[in-house]
């Protein structure tokens, strides 16, 4: 959304053609879409909610996300789209490997320059618990980086390994826009304090994961300190906001007895976290 709302500036009219919005988990109702943005949105199912039985489902019916069904329409409305608005560049962006498939798609009917915006790596790249099913995604992302104009990354270090990884192509191909920030996001925005809660807080607004993000550390640490008498239910607590409280980290805190002093809560708009 940040891409889209910043491009007009630069003589870019963006059209966005994107699921419907009924297939996210989250949405949040306080984030607006400015009015110079042409949105588009078709069906999409999510594979590991609506065909699960019981709350249990296939593994290879999500291959190669959970949103593949997203192609079946998108690719049709996006040669419509293309006809009328007869775009300069398709850009496609990770991580959802079927956006790059329809990305794809779109490029091979039209010609048209393809740029796909990888952000990070596939994960089956450098997570060893992901390789299952990852040959569909790697041919996704070897169609992908032959057929494309540009591929960016977030890091340089993402990019050095997709040059090593595609040895065959310009090394200019590999571009990085590193992530950053809007300040006009933190304008009115005030910082939420609670004075009834003396408690020193450390927060954490996002996900968690075992690659990557994994708060195992923290715990241990968190743990060490609580044995120590250096921290304790009046004093301190670990908030995770909108992280998922699997069973994993249910297990983990209980085994080091930290169950009072960390706490998982829900999701909360962009706003009401920057502010928090």
């Amino acid at each position: 959304l940040k891409f889209a709302e910043y491009l007009i500036q630069f003589g870019w009219q963006p059209i966005v053609l994107t699921a419907n919005e009924s297939v996210y988990s989250v949405v949040d109702t306080q984030v607006s879409i400015p009015d110079h943005i042409k949105v588009y949105r078709c069906h999409s199912f999510d594979a590991a909610r609506d065909f699960s039985v019981n709350g249990k489902y296939f593994d290879w019916s999500k291959v190669p996300d959970r949103w593949w069904t997203w192609a079946i329409k998108a690719i049709p409305l996006g040669k419509l789209l293309i006809e009328k608005y007869k775009p300069n560049v398709i850009w496609s962006t990770y991580p959802v490997s079927t956006a790059h498939y329809i990305g794809y798609k779109l490029h091979k009917n039209s010609q048209i320059p393809w740029i796909a915006d990888y952000r990070d790596p596939l994960q089956c790249r450098y997570d060893p618990h992901a390789q299952k099913y990852s040959s569909v995604a790697k041919w996704i992302e070897k169609e992908t980086i032959e057929n494309s104009t540009k591929a960016v990354f977030t890091t340089e270090r993402a990019a050095q390994l997709y040059r090593r990884l595609y040895p065959d192509e310009l090394l200019s191909k590999f571009s990085v826009i590193e992530n950053g920030f809007d300040e006009a996001n933190f304008t009115d925005i005030e910082p939420s304090h609670n004075k009834r809660d003396p408690r020193f807080k450390l927060l954490h607004s996002g996900a968690i994961y075992p690659t990557g993000r994994d708060p195992e550390v923290l715990f241990n640490a968190v743990s060490a300190l609580k044995k120590s008498d250096v921290i304790n239910t009046d004093n301190f607590v670990l908030i995770f906001r909108g992280a998922v409280k699997s069973e994993m980290y249910i297990k983990k805190i209980a085994a080091l007895n930290i169950n009072d002093l960390v706490e998982f809560r829900p999701n909360i708009s962009y706003k009401d976290s920057l502010e928090e």
